[in-house]
């Protein structure tokens, strides 16, 4: 298979996408640069999801896919097309998968066309259904012909990630998913199974007790419950592994930018409590103000008036107060009008008969001297005493004038709200480092890796019942009858017979994966380079793992690799896998030396990437292949180049025919 044209319309970072693909006799690389971000990643999805499809289940999931920069999301339409060539029964086809995605009533439609010689098959979400289902058989036919979705990760690949397997049992679990699935083993397998099933009829069969019979029919009924559940419980570990393999580096860089958009959050619910405060201080300053206007007269000109009158007050009550005691014979009207009217009482009894002095007019007259007398000694004659009473309280009153206080809220708060642009400002710039990811994953991947535990322990468990259940129907004693029976000797044999097949092919692959990687790990596995003595493949009841020896004899430990040998062990199996295996797919290689230094960056530029496959599509960066240097290591065999550049105002990405500027 190789992949001969790519065009995409609206998806993601591409408006229009248009790349010829097809590459020349020695000539096998097609070489694609960009900077982060710039679109490589979506053109990998791109090319991944015209083989395959995408998986738009509501409108949302659709306008994720759209690209951001166009208005009206909901009235445009995904497009993605390819064009790739395969073998069917050792002649050359030619194909074109185009699939197209629109939103109608706000539900995804998805159309399918595929064409090849002289034959077409189109279907969609609105095809009847057994039409659908009938077209779409054949078309699933076709891709797996040339590269089932089951094995497309294996070809179709991010560099990094397999630097980032950090198990040892990660990377052997790899390793047979590999082997069986690239090479074929699997179907053996299968074999084996439907012989098996056959010859547990036979014998319930042949079984002359029926009470025997039926418990052997349960017995192998049970055996194959039992084998369902194994087989459910590894796809269960496979798929486990699986996940731990592909998202171990995303769930580092998401648990890092949790912690850090957390730290970020922190940061801006401090700045905006900031500014949150300094508002409420604006209105607290607002409120202080009303009140100080509307209580002027008490908060400032009444303190400035008593400090004026201060010393003239207390003058003024002194000497009102002096003459007051010392003219306090004066008992008040009442008793002093009851006093003269018993004295004129007593002297006209006394003197005068009755009724010749007039009491009130005695009263009267010595009331008038004894106020004319007090008038020349009593200058503040004019005050009385509720008028003393408030000279008092004018001077003796502490106020307690907030000016003071309100001025300083004033000048501390002029300088909080000159604060304020750029408290917004550096939340604004807070927003834009977070990461804002869905943080799920990383949950998942902590459920995902405690499951593992559990799916081994129960592995071993039904493994263990499988044993159980056999060593009971072998001692069932099956009758073979005297004449010939040519189909049941055959029949019995079978089950062995796959087993022996499988193991013979893997035998004969195993020397020859050996050998080819113990070669090419001594020439790309830098760390080691050139002090493997053997790779070992160990084959024990249909597990494989892997080993690499030292010169010295000792065991290399698979764990102890770092992140860039880990990544080169990985991409060395796939070239062996590539070459031995059953399929001729094309290998796209996203960020294919992110992690690596300069001397196994050398390593896989010289004896790696050259003679990869028949068709090597690498997305790389500037600083992964170069210019000066990763660029004339590989243009001998480099048929096409592109650059993707982003354009940030038109949310975009263009394409050139160039590689950073360098042209073939």
């Amino acid at each position: 298979m190789q992949l001969q044209h790519i065009y995409a319309e609206n998806y993601k970072t591409y408006r229009r996408l248009d790349l010829d693909l097809q590459v020349k006799d020695g000539r096998s690389i097609i070489l694609i640069g960009g900077a982060g971000g710039g679109g490589k990643t979506t053109l990998f999805e791109a090319i991944y999801g015209s083989l395959y499809g995408l998986k738009i289940r509501n409108a949302n999931d659709f306008r994720m896919f759209v690209n951001d920069g166009l208005q009206d999301k909901d009235e445009q339409t995904i497009v993605l097309e390819i064009k790739f060539t395969g073998y069917v029964l050792g002649q050359l086809k030619n194909y074109k998968m185009r699939r197209t995605y629109k939103l109608i009533n706000n539900q995804p439609v998805e159309n399918i066309r595929l064409d090849y010689d002289s034959s077409t098959y189109s279907y969609g979400t609105h095809t009847p259904k057994a039409q659908r289902e009938a077209d779409e058989l054949e078309v699933n036919k076709i891709i797996k012909a040339n590269l089932p979705s089951e094995l497309s990760n294996y070809f179709l690949f991010d560099a990094m990630k397999t630097g980032e397997l950090v198990k040892e049992e990660q990377i052997n679990q790899l390793i047979k998913e590999n082997i069986r699935s690239v090479m074929g083993f699997s179907k053996y397998q299968l074999l084996k199974e439907g012989a098996q099933k056959l010859l547990s009829e036979e014998n319930a069969n042949r079984l002359d007790n029926d009470q025997q019979k039926a418990e052997y029919q349960q017995l192998v009924a049970n055996r194959a419950a039992k084998a369902a559940e194994l087989a459910q419980v590894q796809a269960d570990y496979d798929k486990a592994v699986l996940f731990s393999n592909e998202n171990k580096e995303r769930y580092e860089q998401l648990l890092n930018g949790e912690r850090n958009d957390q730290l970020i959050k922190d940061r801006i619910k401090k700045t905006q409590d900031a500014i949150d405060s300094t508002k409420k201080k604006q209105d607290s300053y607002a409120d202080h103000l009303k009140d100080f206007a509307s209580q002027l007269e008490t908060e400032v000109f009444l303190p400035r008036i008593a400090s004026m009158l201060e010393d003239e007050v207390k003058e003024i009550i002194e000497k009102k107060t002096e003459f007051q005691n010392s003219h306090k014979s004066w008992m008040g009207d009442k008793e002093t009008r009851d006093i003269v009217s018993k004295i004129v009482n007593i002297v006209e009894r006394t003197y005068l008969k009755e009724g010749v002095v007039n009491a009130d007019m005695v009263f009267t007259t010595l009331k008038n001297e004894w106020e004319r007398d007090s008038e020349g000694l009593d200058v503040y004659n004019f005050l009385d005493d509720s008028d003393i009473d408030m000279l008092k309280r004018l001077v003796d009153t502490r106020y307690a004038n907030t000016f003071g206080p309100l001025d300083r809220e004033r000048v501390a708060l002029n300088q909080s709200v000159e604060d304020l642009p750029a408290l917004n400002k550096r939340i604004d710039e807070l927003r834009t480092q977070l990461i804002g990811d869905d943080y799920t994953i990383i949950k998942e991947y902590e459920r995902n890796e405690g499951n593992l535990s559990q799916l081994r322990d129960a592995l071993k468990e039904k493994k263990g019942e499988l044993e159980k259940i056999d060593k009971k129907i072998d001692q069932y004693d099956v009758q073979v009858t005297p004449t010939d029976d040519p189909r049941y000797d055959v029949l019995k044999k079978l089950p062995e017979l796959f087993d022996q097949l499988s193991e013979r092919l893997l035998a004969a692959r195993k020397s020859s994966i050996e050998l080819r990687m113990k070669e090419y790990l001594n020439k790309n596995l830098i760390a080691y380079k050139d002090v493997i003595s053997k790779v070992e493949l160990t084959i024990d009841k249909g597990e494989i793992s892997f080993k690499m020896f030292h010169i010295k004899g000792n065991e290399i430990n698979l764990d102890q690799l770092n992140a860039a040998s880990k990544q080169a062990l990985m991409q060395v199996l796939l070239k062996v896998l590539y070459e031995l295996g059953d399929y001729d797919p094309p290998v796209m290689i996203d960020t294919v030396m992110g992690v690596m230094s300069l001397d196994y960056r050398d390593a896989l530029l010289e004896n790696y990437f050259p003679n990869l496959a028949s068709q090597t599509i690498l997305l790389s960066t500037d600083v992964e292949i170069t210019a000066e240097h990763g660029f004339p290591m590989l243009k001998d065999s480099i048929a096409r180049v592109y650059t993707l550049h982003r354009d940030k105002v038109e949310q975009c990405t263009n394409v050139t025919e160039d590689y950073f500027g360098l042209v073939l």
